[in-house]
């Protein structure tokens, strides 16, 4: 008797339609997961984590940026510090050249994050902060392209009308950092700072090297 049974819902089966195989996402055997007392830690870790990378990739490209045109400058003044710039007139008060390298690491790193500051405080370039981030990076042109006028070229007279502008720039720059942030604007006075004195100095250079070929 129980074998006919069997026998039956057998042959019965074999007549029904059988149930379509539905395909699982896997954000719906991460959901089950999340909901699982063993993996819930490991889960909002997780998350935290992500949230983490995303926020300080931000910082990281803020403050990566300003050292491209630094590590290119770096390819041109090694050479030339050492033999064309030796050969110059220039004043007793100047900065030791060992300074440049790791005064300028600092004052890109800093003006890096106060560009980051700026963005995130302004609503990116889709709010007020579009404005003084296009100056910013018109300013990091201008400090990029120094290097290859005054040590690439041996063109002293531009390099002082270049690093003139330069150094308007990065005034203007810095008043339209502060109604955003003033942290952004206090981190861009160093920065200034240093231009003025390297301003001064290019003068100096191009004042008592008129004489030489450049």
């Amino acid at each position: 008797m129980l074998a006919d049974k069997l026998e039956a819902l057998d042959n019965l089966r074999r007549f029904l339609p059988s149930a379509p195989r539905r395909h699982v996402k896997a954000s719906e055997i991460l959901n089950v997961g999340r909901q699982a007392p063993i993996f819930s830690y490991v889960f909002h870790h997780f998350d935290f984590i992500q949230s983490w990378m995303e926020k300080y990739r931000s910082i990281t490209g803020a403050i990566a940026l300003p050292h491209l045109g630094g590590i290119a400058a770096a390819f041109i003044t090694r050479k030339e510090v050492k033999t064309w710039y030796e050969t110059l007139k220039r004043p007793a008060w100047r900065p030791p050249n060992w300074m440049f390298a790791p005064m300028w690491t600092s004052l890109y790193t800093g003006m890096g994050y106060a560009s980051y500051l700026v963005w995130k405080e302004g609503g990116g370039f889709n709010g007020p902060a579009k404005i003084p981030l296009m100056i910013y990076g018109g300013n990091l042109v201008l400090n990029w392209i120094w290097t290859p006028i005054f040590f690439g070229a041996h063109k002293k007279g531009l390099a002082l009308v270049e690093i003139i502008s330069l150094w308007c720039t990065i005034g203007i720059c810095t008043y339209s950092f502060y109604p955003i942030s003033k942290t952004a604007a206090y981190i861009m006075l160093p920065y200034w700072a240093w231009v003025s004195l390297a301003s001064a100095l290019t003068y100096c250079i191009w004042r008592d090297n008129k004489d030489k070929k450049e």
